[in-house]
């Protein structure tokens, strides 16, 4: 089988063409700036980026190639293909006419990268002044020099990594970052976390040992009350802070209750389900327990 590049394409309409082209040709051939498709490419299809030498503006409007035309010399004469001409090869084709263009984008990695204008503290990409806060996180006191425009959803995520307090829309609307701020529930993407000093914060990981935790856990893994997961965590502190404060006797109190959570995978039925089954339990070993 013959290869591509040394296939004959067989058109009698190539002589009844525009004679004009090949008065341009000639003119590209004598031409010093000509393209380098204008003389012989042996066993190559495509030409190399590289090897690439474009002509100026004065020598397309002399007469020289347009965008879409190439020429390739060889035992059989010039060849060129028509303006205009449906390739019968398809996007192929069309990709061996466009104009190399990597080593444009390349250029830009070649600069070195800019030297960090913030020395004061690494981690503080706008120079700010930092500010040392202490709080206590699910029991543990922390100490730590944040910038003030620092969430508390990524110091916990960045610098404590407690990858459990998600981000989602970051705007205060899907819920999904809920923590517990001096026992509220609070949404961390929106709270600063320089106004959490002298405050106890509480992620899902520290709700470790906690039996009304482990009740909904149970719950949901019973009722299918997850999907992809992404929206469990604040799900299951928020359900626990309903139950505390007696918020989960009914289903309209659950579905008004966790009316700020948003759950991707449309799954609120069975989450409802749980949490009224978690509280139920719950209220019966509180009633057997007294």
């Amino acid at each position: 089988m013959r290869r591509f590049h040394d296939r004959d394409l067989r058109n009698p309409a190539r002589r009844r063409r525009d004679h004009r082209k090949r008065a341009r040709g000639q003119a590209v051939r004598q031409c010093p700036l000509g393209l380098s498709e204008a003389f012989s490419q042996v066993g190559r299809v495509r030409h190399r980026a590289g090897g690439c030498c474009r002509r100026s503006r004065p020598g397309l409007l002399a007469g020289g190639y347009r965008r879409g035309e190439r020429r390739a010399a060889g035992a059989q004469g010039h060849r060129r293909a028509g303006r205009g001409r449906p390739s019968r090869w398809g996007g192929a084709a069309q990709r061996r006419h466009r104009r190399p263009r990597a080593r444009h984008r390349s250029a830009f990695r070649r600069f070195p990268a800019q030297p960090s204008h913030c020395g004061r503290d690494a981690r503080c990409a706008t120079g700010a002044d930092v500010t040392t806060i202490r709080l206590r996180i699910n029991g543990n006191l922390v100490a730590d020099e944040v910038p003030p425009r620092l969430s508390l959803a990524d110091f916990l995520r960045e610098r404590r990594n407690l990858t459990g307090t998600h981000l989602g829309c970051e705007h205060g609307v899907c819920g999904a970052c809920t923590v517990l701020v001096d026992d509220a529930p609070a949404r961390s993407c929106l709270v600063l976390a320089v106004a959490c000093d002298d405050r106890t914060v509480e992620t899902i990981e520290g709700f470790a040992g906690d039996p009304v935790m482990t009740a909904l856990r149970r719950s949901f893994h019973q009722h299918h009350a997850l999907q992809c997961g992404f929206c469990t965590p604040a799900m299951l502190i928020t359900a626990s802070d309903l139950i505390r404060r007696g918020r989960a006797g009914s289903e309209h109190e659950i579905r008004k209750g966790l009316a700020g959570n948003i759950c991707r995978c449309t799954g609120y039925t069975n989450i409802v389900t749980a949490i009224a089954a978690a509280a139920e339990e719950i209220g019966k070993e509180a009633a057997h327990g007294q």
